[in-house]
């Protein structure tokens, strides 16, 4: 049972740490594209914002 239980934590654990690596990798690419919507130079390429990150 607390082999079961320590993977099922280990899981947790691990999904949480992506959602917010993905969160950070969002709110960088929003950050890229609020000049452009704020009409300041060109949109950035998906190559680009690809590259950076």
């Amino acid at each position: 049972m607390a082999v079961a239980e320590a993977r099922l934590q280990a899981a947790q654990n691990r999904l949480a740490r992506e959602k917010t690596a993905k969160r950070e990798q969002i709110e960088a690419m929003r950050e890229r594209i609020r000049p452009f919507e704020a009409g300041h130079g060109p949109k950035p390429s998906a190559a680009c914002t690809v590259m950076a990150a």
